[in-house]
């Protein structure tokens, strides 16, 4: 019967929406993660080379340069993590967008657009309201195509 296919058909677009949403999600926490990550590495090498550099006495020049290149190689990572952060980020708003209403209201969904606050909130090193479900996501730093979120209540008439 037609209703069937039709009810099949909604259900497949589903799947694959979620689905898209899902992977989309995993890819932007691992990123964000991994960030995260490199950034702690960085203090740690940080201070390590600090402590090296305050007890001058016991450490040699090779060993100092050697502490110098293992910071700079953790910093280096940051700038390109931030780069794929943004991309999985974009590619992440860009799948809540595409989502129905029914589908903006699963779990999933809600908990992409968690992942999107905490991401918009580490780039931008601020703080902001969590988004709500239903609501456009949050615009990216530096995206080629904001998107607005709702800030405020609309002005009483």
């Amino acid at each position: 019967s037609t209703q069937s296919t039709w009810g099949a058909h909604s259900s497949e677009r589903m799947s694959t929406a979620l689905d898209k949403l899902k992977l989309c999600t995993g890819v932007a926490r691992r990123i964000h993660k991994e960030l995260l990550m490199y950034r702690a590495q960085v203090e740690k090498d940080q201070e390590r080379l600090n402590r090296a550099v305050a007890s001058a006495s016991t450490v040699c020049g090779a060993d100092a340069k050697q502490l110098e290149a293992v910071l700079a190689e953790s910093s280096s990572m940051i700038p390109e993590t931030l780069n794929r952060l943004q991309r999985a980020n974009d590619d992440l708003v860009t799948a809540v967008n595409e989502l129905d209403d029914e589908e903006k209201s699963s779990e999933l969904a809600v908990a992409a657009l968690l992942v999107i606050d905490n991401i918009v909130q580490d780039l931008a090193g601020g703080t902001r309201a969590p988004a709500t479900v239903g609501a456009t996501p949050p615009a990216t730093v530096g995206a080629a195509t904001p998107v607005s979120t709702p800030s405020a209540a609309p002005p009483a008439s």
